[in-house]
C-alpha cells in the first residue's frame, strides 16, 4: 500500500504561506513502518512528473518517530552539505531547500558571505557583490591582497591574475621549517606560531634512491628526530 504526501517544504524564513503551495509536489511512498531510518531504505517512492527526472532533486527516506511510518525528504542539490544549494541549480524547484544558492558546491568552508581562513578577504565569488579587493586562497590565512611575504610556502600576497605561486625557497624539503636565511617573515599572532618557524638547518630534500630526485622531506631542525640519514638531525 501507499501513501500520498504533499511535501510542504518552505521554511517560515521565506514567508509563504500554505496557500502559496499550490505547485507544492506531491510525492506517493510505500507505507511501511519504521523505527529508524535504516527501515526505510530501498522505500518505493513514485514521484510528481514536476520534480521526477529533474536531477537537481534530491529524495531522502527517513524514519518519522512519532508515527512509525517513513516519508521522505525533498531538497535540491547540495554536494558540500554546507545549507546552500549547488549554483547550477539555482533556479529549480525554489519551494524546496536549500533556499540560498552555493558560490562554490564542491567546498564546504566556501558559501556567500564567508570567510574560510579568516584573513578578512572574501573571494569574488562569495563576496555578494561587494567591492574588492578579493581573496585569491581561501584556505591560507596568510596570503591575501598586499599581505607580508610568510614562511607558508606561498607567494603571500594575492597576484593580480592567475594561481597563487609556491616558493619553494620557504621549505625546499617539505619539513615545515623555513631556512634562517629565507627572506619570509613568522607569523605569531598572539605570540602563537601559524606559520614556518625559520630554524631549518639544513634546507634540502633527501634522495633516498640515488635518482637525484628527492623522496621524502629532509628532517633537520631543532628537535627533529633522528631519520637515520646520515645527519645530526636535532640541530638545536
Amino acid at each position: 500500500m501507499k501513501r500520498t504526501l504533499v511535501l510542504l517544504a518552505l521554511g517560515a524564513s521565506t514567508g509563504c504561506t500554505a496557500l502559496d503551495l499550490w505547485d507544492a509536489p506531491v510525492v506517493t511512498v510505500e507505507d511501511r513502518v519504521c523505527r529508524s531510518n535504516d527501515d526505510c531504505a530501498n522505500l518505493d517512492v513514485t514521484l510528481a512528473d514536476s520534480v521526477a527526472g529533474d536531477a537537481c532533486v534530491r529524495v531522502t527516506p527517513r524514519c518519522v518517530q512519532s508515527t512509525a511510518r517513513c516519508t521522505v525528504d525533498l531538497t535540491v542539490r547540495d554536494d558540500d552539505r554546507d545549507g546552500h544549494r549547488d549554483p547550477r541549480c539555482a533556479s529549480n524547484h525554489p519551494e524546496l531547500p536549500p533556499f540560498e544558492v552555493d558560490c562554490d558546491d564542491a567546498d564546504a568552508t566556501a558559501f556567500p558571505g564567508h570567510d574560510a581562513d579568516g584573513d578578512g578577504f572574501l573571494v569574488e565569488a562569495c563576496a555578494l557583490g561587494a567591492p574588492g579587493p578579493y581573496d585569491c586562497d581561501d584556505g591560507h590565512g596568510s596570503v591575501f591582497p598586499g599581505a607580508t611575504e610568510a614562511c607558508d610556502g606561498f607567494v603571500s600576497a594575492c597576484p593580480t591574475s592567475g594561481p597563487v605561486a609556491t616558493r619553494r625557497s620557504e621549505d625546499a624539503d617539505g619539513d615545515g621549517h623555513a631556512p634562517a636565511t629565507s627572506d619570509c617573515v613568522e607569523l605569531r599572532p598572539a605570540g602563537v606560531l601559524v606559520s614556518f618557524a625559520k630554524d631549518d638547518c639544513l634546507d634540502v630534500p633527501t634522495d633516498v634512491d640515488g635518482d637525484g630526485r628527492p623522496e621524502q622531506p629532509a628532517l633537520h631542525f631543532p628537535g627533529a628526530p633522528d631519520a637515520c640519514d646520515g645527519f645530526q638531525n636535532d640541530c638545536s
